[in-house]
């Protein structure tokens, strides 16, 4: 079972052993800067975050590139938007729409999005924004606030003391019919009939995993869901995977739960991992899929 950090940006991640990735979100500040272009400027805003105290920002990452350090902006009610000031001639529409597709860096400035909204994720119950999300200055960027205050109201009671957690299980054929193929050795099952009818009922074994495995797998979710405020299952990434997807979740989680929802994942990973399963368990993460309206 893997435990890993993912990078992303969203609006409003024996038993195997167990490591954390640090994303690479958390090292976009160490990145070299570019110089800003000179020309008109608007508001970039990261996030917003909703607190009882003044919060301070202190060491937060570099942040988009080319744009000012990350400050922020009091919109009244404990709430603050976490913004930067950002080169028109770097992130107004056309010049997003010019690069969408350079996969490079899209993924370069998620990350630097990602790495500032972490940061504020130590401040206060955090709502990111959409990557991109910027307001020709600081007024309008407040006023759009003020309008959402009561949708904000609801994102924020659903998702105060809470992290986001991702599952992901997948099932890889392959390193399942390696596993058979060691077994029928061990057992040295290596010649004539005997080795056939073993090596039919292997592929039979093999066959019926999967199928046995998508009813744990949805045993476990069952499971995971009563332990989180909230959970979610995901279409299959795009992206191809070794192995074929069974689960791809997310769940909301009360921070007093999250020993909870991990050994539970820990006590079914042991079995899976040996019959062919891949189980990767990613987090915490701000409730980036669970601020949309409900």
């Amino acid at each position: 079972m893997n435990r890993s950090k993912r990078s992303s940006a969203s609006l409003g991640a024996p038993p195997a052993k167990a490591h954390t990735k640090r994303s690479a979100a958390a090292k976009a500040g160490a990145v070299a800067r570019t110089k800003a272009p000179a020309g008109p400027r608007a508001t970039y805003v990261y996030c917003i975050v909703k607190s009882s105290s003044a919060p301070k920002l202190g060491r937060a990452p570099r942040g988009l590139e080319g744009a000012g350090v990350a400050r922020l902006l009091d919109a009244g009610d404990g709430y603050r938007l976490v913004v930067a000031t950002a080169p028109l001639a770097l992130y107004d529409a056309a010049a997003i729409d010019a690069r969408l597709r350079d996969i490079d860096w899209v993924g370069g400035r998620a990350a630097e999005h990602e790495a500032i909204v972490e940061h504020a994720a130590g401040l206060g119950t955090v709502v990111p924004m959409k990557l991109f999300t910027l307001f020709s200055t600081d007024e309008r960027a407040l006023e759009h606030v003020q309008k959402m205050k009561r949708s904000l109201a609801r994102v924020v009671e659903r998702i105060a003391g809470c992290e986001e957690w991702g599952l992901r299980i997948l099932f890889d054929e392959v390193r399942a019919a390696r596993a058979a193929a060691e077994e029928a050795r061990a057992r040295k099952v290596v010649s004539g009939t005997s080795f056939l009818l073993r090596k039919k009922a292997l592929d039979a074994e093999r066959r019926t995993l999967g199928a046995r495995g998508a009813e744990e797998v949805d045993g476990l979710y069952e499971r995971l869901a009563k332990t989180a405020r909230g959970a979610q299952r995901r279409a299959a990434p795009n992206r191809e995977l070794t192995g074929r997807v069974l689960l791809d979740a997310v769940f909301l989680v009360p921070r007093a739960s999250v020993e909870q929802l991990k050994a539970t994942v820990g006590a079914s990973a042991e079995r899976l991992v040996a019959e062919g399963f891949d189980i990767t368990l990613t987090g915490p993460w701000p409730a980036y899929s669970f601020i949309g309206a409900r």
